[in-house]
């Protein structure tokens, strides 16, 4: 995407991507709001909230400034705590939602399509289940594809059929991996705190995502809300009180990708 300087506006921009494995930038968002780590540049004197209201009104914004506050420290959670400390306590919890946070989710749906696939051939002889399946979700589509893919198949999507299917997606030992940024953080956390993962969805799936990805190896909590229905899903903070008081972290954090208004 190319903004001519013309069409340029001074305003705040968020932008957020993924680095895949394989090298592939993608953006998941591009949208004209302060990002949620705002609230450290404004400590360390970026007021920029401050400078865009002046100039609404026909003001002249701040001139140009360098006048920084180095050295701070914001722990972000449900409330942002900002310290001119370098070290953080050795109580602090951090806990990591798991889809589209640890490993991108669309990983996941292409590996149960996979495994459904070879299914549907071993069993019902049907070629093509796999590949009609993601490109339908390439498409947008969510919640029918396992009908919808039967139909162009020749098929009728039985109930029990679809629940069947349905059972094989849930329990396949998924081909999926860390993103790299996410081990970088896991990896640079050991030691440092106690790390958890709080996760919703089928317990059984989530556990397979979660021995996949070898959690094991930095995560000494892992918190399956599901064990306890879907109204403890996020943003219900269950999940999260659970990491905490099992610790008796003085300080938790709740890293995740997930809207939590």
């Amino acid at each position: 995407m190319v903004i001519s300087a013309r069409d340029c506006k001074r305003a705040a921009l968020n932008i957020q991507c993924f680095l895949t494995p394989s090298g592939e930038i993608r953006i998941i968002e591009i949208n004209p709001r302060f990002g949620g780590g705002y609230p450290l540049a404004h400590r360390a004197g970026a007021h920029m909230t401050t400078w865009l209201l002046q100039e609404a009104i026909g003001l002249k914004p701040y001139g140009p400034f360098d006048q920084w506050q180095d050295k701070l420290l914001m722990l972000r959670y449900d409330q942002a705590t900002i310290s001119s400390k370098t070290t953080v306590m050795s109580t602090l919890c951090v806990a990591f939602d798991l889809d589209d946070t640890l490993y991108l989710e669309r990983d996941y749906i292409r590996s149960g399509f996979g495994v459904v696939g070879q299914w549907a051939i071993a069993e019902l002889g049907v070629k093509h289940f796999a590949e009609r399946a993601w490109a339908l979700f390439e498409q947008g589509r969510r919640g029918t594809i396992f009908n919808e893919v039967l139909q162009t198949l020749g098929r009728f999507p039985e109930p029990a059929l679809i629940s069947k299917m349905v059972d094989i997606y849930r329990s396949h030992e998924p081909h999926i991996s860390l993103l790299p940024d996410a081990a970088e953080c896991l990896r640079s956390l050991q030691g440092r705190a106690v790390i958890g993962v709080v996760t919703d969805g089928p317990v059984v799936s989530q556990r397979a995502k979660f021995r996949t990805l070898r959690l094991t190896e930095y995560c000494s909590l892992a918190v399956f809300t599901d064990q306890w229905g879907k109204e403890f899903y996020k943003p219900r903070l269950r999940g999260s009180n659970c990491c905490k008081s099992e610790r008796g972290a003085a300080i938790w954090l709740l890293l995740t990708s997930a809207i939590i208004p």
